[in-house]
């Protein structure tokens, strides 16, 4: 079964459009307007291991401190011990050389994802320190585990990129959508808050680095997205994917794309990019639906989780389990 493409492609894009976008395909390529980034080759043991179903026993490490949050009642409470977990022990060297190059902390993703929807796993989010981090993350990751049917699908290896972790300002992260070739629209790339911006400004400066950078790489498909983040001096490419179905268009419809794709509001694909239409999340609108949540709220731990976490973390929550069931017996099993 393939989605529907919003761009009049062919229904999906073809697995040579999805290795394209792959960040080991392009990442070398960039590497100058890029985070430093390095690729580390994931033995077929350790995807099999992110691939098999069942509890979530987490491989042993050794030497580093595991940062994960509440690793250690995490393997209390799986259905084996932590002594019965496997070992990698090639990749985990491999991971903590790569951390420690990159400056003791990294942002791990696979060939087109990150574990964001884990990202309540760890302290600081998907910060991660050691190869035990990153462990925890990519297999709590339903997200990654997608990401490894998608190299299946389209014959591509699967591939674990160590990002330079880089605290980003969210509102200055915007998403551009390419259609055969020319740019035609951006928007911010957060939606769960409103930001002050200067569109004109912020306009030039998208298309500056669109032409100057993008445009003339002929090996990223005519249809693609492209995430980057504007600092006060240059501008960063952070991501590409596929502009189509399940990207997310943010605060456009995927139809309104097609429009724009049919309708150019810029001159011809090979002169500067003049104009474009750009969306932000309007201040005075705040009753905006799509404007509700980001794109991880799916992925957050209820409130009430939260709230045990900050009080004490899974022991509140036992001890709040143990407490309730003292004072109503009829609770208990």
């Amino acid at each position: 079964w393939r989605l529907p493409s919003p761009l009049g492609m062919a229904a999906s894009s073809s697995a040579s459009e999805a290795r394209a976008v792959s960040i080991g395909s392009w990442v070398g390529r960039h590497a100058g307007h890029t985070f430093r980034t390095r690729l580390v080759e994931l033995p077929s043991a350790f995807v099999e291991y992110l691939e098999s179903e069942g509890p979530m026993i987490l491989p042993r490490t050794r030497g580093n401190a595991k940062k994960a949050r509440g690793r250690e009642e995490m393997e209390e409470w799986s259905t084996a011990s932590s002594e019965e977990g496997e070992e990698f022990p090639a990749l985990e060297r491999a991971i903590d050389e790569t951390i420690g190059k990159l400056g003791g902390s990294a942002f791990a993703k696979l060939n087109w994802s990150s574990a964001r929807d884990a990202a309540w796993l760890l302290p600081s989010g998907l910060e991660c320190g050691c190869a035990a981090d990153v462990f925890a993350v990519l297999k709590a990751s339903a997200l990654v585990a997608h990401d490894l049917s998608r190299a299946s699908r389209v014959e591509a290896r699967p591939t674990l990129a160590l990002r330079e972790w880089r605290r980003v300002e969210a509102s200055h992260e915007f998403r551009l959508f390419v259609v055969s070739s020319r740019l035609v629209a951006a928007c911010q790339r957060r939606l769960d808050a409103q930001f002050a911006h200067d569109p004109t400004a912020v306009t030039r400066r998208i298309a500056d680095f669109f032409d100057a950078e993008l445009r003339a790489d002929s090996r990223f498909p005519p249809d693609v997205v492209f995430d980057v983040f504007l600092d006060a001096k240059r501008t960063w490419l952070v991501d590409v994917a596929l502009a189509a179905p399940p990207t997310d268009a943010l605060l456009f419809e995927w139809t309104e794309i097609r429009q724009l794709a049919r309708h150019p509001p810029g001159p011809a694909p090979l002169a500067p990019t003049r104009d474009l239409e750009l969306r932000l999340v309007d201040p005075g609108s705040a009753s905006r639906p799509r404007v509700a949540s980001s794109d991880a709220a799916n992925f957050r731990a209820p409130l009430d989780v939260l709230d045990l976490a900050a009080a004490g973390g899974i022991d509140a929550l036992i001890d709040k389990v143990q407490d309730l069931r003292r004072s109503d017996p009829s609770s208990s099993p």
